[in-house]
């Protein structure tokens, strides 16, 4: 059988298993995953080297649309390394002596420890996309945290591998200045295709294939470059385009990291240890957040998308296996540990918001009386209208409503959204409508109406169960991308839910009826 015969078994495979999976309230990485796994202990041969090829492509294009939705400076900040660092340093003390029992009398057993305080930056970023919070504030902070924590994999390979980066790789520096180039050049590459090759090009060439050519992380350079983008007129538009051959690239992604597991008693044990130890790195990550003077609310949601072992602990240990420091158990046990964090991770961060509602109490002890300026509460004012969720539909209602005279205040958890639209005068704030302090520090007096435009329609039905929880009287109106979330809405106390869609056709027709009805 060849090697493209083999591959489509497999991918066809994956698809079963996800949609099982997706039966069952998981994300179907979970069952791309579990594909890897059992398909690998029936025996059934793999390709490797095309799960290799779709990995890499995957990972680096990932990371390439991330980029494109966040800023550099905001990644370079003293918050992300002291903290970063600080659990780094913590977390690998708890794990050493683990290390040191499995691997006894292993030289490089400090280097594996470390490996198993990084999170996996693919389950991240999907989880942070899925539920649109890459520019909330703790996504920001997870992307800044993990993005430092590439750094330290990459450095952690050159004393693997006895090299360093080459001289050459201080020239990246200047890559800032190429950035007007950068885009002009998207700007004449049009519509279509081109957009979609250019993108990849930029992504996997001048970002991935560059960085490893100087010694660096090929992911760590498709970030830069997305983020080099980002701000561009087109960024979302090569986004999305770049967004179906992504995630196809990406089942190979998960397919590779299951057929990586090797199973015997001693791995099983390990494994079982260092799942054990998954709830010790996330409330690490709590207790080190929450004394940089974040509130336990951001703490507990960055630590749920960091609760993950790392895909980058398996290119660590791979050096150090290449290098004939560790055996294959190591190996296996790795692989499968990871498998399971990311299993137990997907309904972590689905339920994160209301995991934190229940055990807010507790949390809440961890904070520091002096907080972040990131994460200060916020105040409305005398407003009528409250508009949640500045983006296009919500500022076209917010502008609507301003010309007739209506005093309006908006909301958005993107400080990149609320940055414009203060700059233009209109009265917008950053608060995250899922943060359960924000509706106990909220006064809606006045409010006689609230218009829910965020894109998520959970996060929607999640605020109209807040608003009427609060006993506020009066209307609430959504506007939904998805008909299937209308009924659960309405259930949870809108008054008026609109299928966005819908709706502009309506004001489509009325711009038409309008201008038939001008004199010609």
């Amino acid at each position: 059988m060849t090697e493209g015969s083999l591959l489509s078994l497999w991918i066809a495979g994956a698809l079963i298993a996800g949609t099982l999976v997706r039966m069952a309230q998981l994300p179907p990485l979970v069952g791309f995953l579990l594909a890897g796994v059992i398909g690998v202990q029936l025996g059934a041969p793999t390709p490797h080297t095309s799960f290799e090829l779709m990995s890499e492509l995957g990972v680096e294009l990932l990371l390439f649309t991330i980029g494109l939705k966040i800023r550099l400076p905001e990644l370079l900040r003293p918050l992300i390394l002291t903290t970063g660092l600080a659990h780094i340093g913590l977390f690998s003390l708890v794990m050493m002596p683990v290390v040191v029992w499995f691997q006894p009398g292993n030289p490089v057993a400090w280097i594996l420890a470390i490996g198993l305080t990084f999170s996996s930056t693919v389950m991240a970023a999907k989880v942070l996309e899925a539920r649109r919070e890459t520019r909330a504030f703790h996504g920001r902070l997870t992307v800044g945290l993990l993005v430092m924590q590439d750094v330290v994999a990459v450095v952690l390979l050159g004393v693997l591998a006895g090299e360093a980066p080459s001289y050459w790789a201080f020239g990246l520096l200047a890559l800032p200045l190429l950035r007007p180039v950068l885009m002009g050049w998207l700007d004449r590459l049009g519509d279509g295709e081109l957009v979609v090759l250019g993108g990849s090009v930029l992504a996997l060439v001048v970002g991935g294939a560059l960085f490893r050519f100087l010694g660096l992380s090929g992911e760590l350079g498709a970030l830069v470059m997305g983020t080099l983008l980002a701000g561009h007129v087109r960024a979302k538009q090569l986004a999305d385009n770049l967004w179906a051959f992504r995630e196809l690239m990406l089942v190979g992604f998960f397919l590779l990291v299951g057929t990586q597991v090797t199973l015997d008693w001693q791995v099983l044990q390990l494994v079982a240890l260092l799942t054990l130890l998954l709830p010790v790195k996330a409330a690490l990550w709590v207790l080190v957040l929450c004394r940089a003077k974040l509130r336990s609310y951001t703490g507990f949601l960055a630590s749920a998308n960091l609760f993950t072992y790392s895909e980058f602990a398996l290119v660590v240990a791979s050096g150090a296996l290449a290098a004939g420091l560790i055996d294959d158990r190591w190996m296996g046990a790795l692989a499968l540990s990871v498998v399971v964090s990311f299993i137990l991770a997907a309904p972590l961060a689905r339920y994160a918001h209301r995991l934190f509602e229940q055990w807010e109490a507790p949390l809440s002890k961890l904070q520091r009386a002096e907080q972040h300026p990131d994460d200060q509460p916020i105040s409305i004012g005398s407003a009528k209208v409250l508009v949640m969720g500045m983006g296009r539909i919500g500022t076209g209602a917010y502008l609507y409503l301003r010309e007739r005279g209506v005093s309006v205040v908006g909301l958005d958890a993107d400080p990149i959204k609320v940055g414009p639209h203060v700059k233009n005068g209109r009265r917008v704030l950053f608060a995250d409508a899922e943060d359960p302090a924000l509706w106990r520090t909220l006064n809606l007096d006045g409010v006689q109406m609230v218009l829910l435009a965020m894109p998520d329609a959970n996060a929607q039905e999640h605020c109209t169960l807040q608003l009427r929880k609060l006993g506020f009287p009066g209307l609430v109106v959504s506007g939904t991308r998805r008909k299937a979330a209308i009924a659960a809405i309405e259930a949870a106390g809108c008054d008026m839910v609109f299928d966005v869609a819908d709706a502009a056709g309506v004001g489509l027709g009325e711009r038409a009826w309008e201008q038939l009805g001008k004199p010609s």
